[in-house]
């Protein structure tokens, strides 16, 4: 991205992505698949944390502060 007097604009066509291992242009489509890939034990806990967190929020709660760092308790 470059700053330009109309805002930001992409500096190369396309996403703007650059593979940093080849230099080459990414196009975020070609990497996707249909390859089923478990989630993580972090990807569950944030997604759990997010969850819960909602369903506070919706309840009337004050959320002071959350995080998903699977070491430390409380996460919310």
């Amino acid at each position: 991205m470059g700053r330009t007097l109309t805002g930001w604009k992409p500096q190369l066509g396309g996403w703007g992505l650059i593979d940093l291992r080849n230099a080459q242009s990414v196009d975020p489509f070609s990497l996707a698949s249909d390859e089923l890939i478990e989630v993580t034990d972090w990807e569950l806990l944030d997604f759990a944390v997010q969850v819960v967190k909602q369903w506070l929020q919706r309840k009337g709660f004050e959320i002071m502060s959350t995080h998903s760092n699977p070491n430390v308790d409380p996460n919310i």
